[in-house]
């Protein structure tokens, strides 16, 4: 389908399986609704067939074409065989004087109406006007009498009367409160047939589509799942594809740069592998994707001052509750500032009273024990000016760290009235076999 020289979509071929509810989406311009029109009949495709079902209702986007009917009557007409047979069944009961002809098409359309449901069709059409929120009352009056939001309610009762095999929705949430579209997604999510919506309520698609059918890349791709399940498949889809085209374009450079290197050598069999390895690494074609990225830009006209913004003593309050105390500031030039608050509470924001704190432990009397880090230091010391030379005359080796690890049971075993073992010399420490006194 093209308009002008914009292509929409071209060479699609795609099923819309009975059972399951697809969700039409794609950018404002992108083709939703010429593709709905193409289903229902409304207009021809340009090239290609399309297959229909025998029972199919749309959801009708004239709120005037029906002005001159009823609203019961109005809903009843989504089933045109229903409401044909109907018409026709009225005219003939009108007729003073009717023939064996018109008595056996009588009976024919009576079949007609039973098949349909036609003796409850009133009843039925009642049920779905008062879930779409139309009340009881307005049901007998001339759809000229409502307003614009209850015609376009009354339009999608019509779609949805009569169990078709095929729904097609454009914008149904449209004129809908909170509680009609809590009902019409539990109405679809019960629906048997083949259902198309178009929506640009993304909640609203999540909790009623099966599958969505985007419209991209000039053509229409169907995901498992609803909106935003079709978002992120459609992103991992093209981060992989850019991803690998990456990877290509890195390893023709590469062989590129071989064979410019080497073409005129004596490699040249190794150069007419790589330009074929080169041929084959073909780069996928990407074309240009209609996901939407939204980003915030703004535009200054002029530079602004050095201090664009200078408040003095500023203060707020809505009669006894005081938004902000007063203050002042003032704004530099480039700079970018968040204002937040934590939520208004009414409750009463008197300071609470401070936590006493635990009396602090009594001083120690100069008697108790010092802590053992100083007493392992004391000890080492002492017992550097204390050790007495060897007795064979050599000079003493460097001690070993076994000195100090004998001071932390010094340290372990000292407490107040208590005098702690005196520390082993240095001669006391065993050297190790085969050492020499020299050092």
């Amino acid at each position: 389908m093209r308009y002008g020289a914009k292509v929409l979509f071209e060479d699609v071929s795609v099923a819309f399986v009975a059972g399951r509810r697809y969700g039409l989406t794609g950018p404002n311009g992108a083709g939703k609704s010429t593709l709905m029109k193409i289903f229902s009949g409304e207009i021809d495709a340009q090239k290609g067939t399309v297959t229909r079902p025998k029972r199919m209702s749309v959801l009708k986007q004239d709120q005037f074409a029906f002005d001159a009917y009823r609203v019961v009557d109005t809903v009843i007409m989504g089933n045109q065989r229903l409401w044909s047979a109907l018409e026709e069944r009225e005219v003939l009961y009108s007729k003073a004087d009717m023939t064996d002809e018109d008595g056996i098409r009588l009976g024919e359309l009576e079949g007609i109406v039973g098949e349909e449901d036609g003796y409850s069709a009133d009843s039925d059409a009642a049920i779905l006007l008062g879930g779409l929120g139309i009340p009881e009352e307005l049901h007998e009056r001339k759809m000229s009498e409502l307003q614009g939001g209850q015609k376009v309610r009354v339009l999608l009762a019509q779609a949805l009367f009569g169990n078709p095999e095929a729904l097609l929705l454009d914008e149904p949430t449209n004129h809908l409160d909170l509680d009609s579209i809590h009902w019409l997604q539990d109405f679809l999510n019960n629906f048997k047939g083949t259902m198309i919506v178009i929506s640009h309520d993304r909640h609203f698609l999540n909790s009623v589509c099966t599958h969505t059918a985007d419209i991209d890349y000039q053509t229409i791709i169907v995901y498992t799942g609803g909106y935003d399940d079709m978002v992120m498949a459609k992103t991992q889809v093209r981060a992989r594809v850019e991803a690998d085209n990456a990877q290509r374009e890195k390893k023709i450079a590469q062989l590129n740069e071989f064979i410019s290197r080497f073409s005129a050598g004596t490699r040249a069999s190794q150069v007419r592998s790589r330009a074929k390895e080169v041929e084959r690494l073909e780069v996928s074609d990407l074309k240009r994707s209609n996901i939407a990225r939204p980003f915030i830009k703004f535009v200054s006209k002029r530079p602004s001052g050095k201090h664009p913004l200078e408040v003095k003593n500023l203060t707020r309050s809505y009669g006894d509750q005081l938004v902000f105390k007063p203050f002042s500031a003032h704004v530099s030039r480039g700079e970018r500032i968040a204002t937040f608050s934590a939520p208004c509470s009414t409750t009463d924001r008197s300071p609470q009273p401070k936590r006493k704190t635990p009396p602090s432990a009594p001083a120690k009397s100069r008697g108790a024990t010092k802590p053992a880090s100083a007493i392992s230091r004391r000890t080492i010391k002492n017992q550097s000016k204390k050790a007495p030379p060897p007795s064979n005359g050599s000079t003493p080796s460097t001690p070993r760290p076994a000195a100090k690890r004998s001071a932390a049971p010094l340290a372990r075993c000292s407490s107040p009235g208590k005098k702690a073992p005196s520390p082993p010399t240095r001669s006391a420490v065993a050297k190790p076999p085969g050492s020499s006194s020299a050092v």
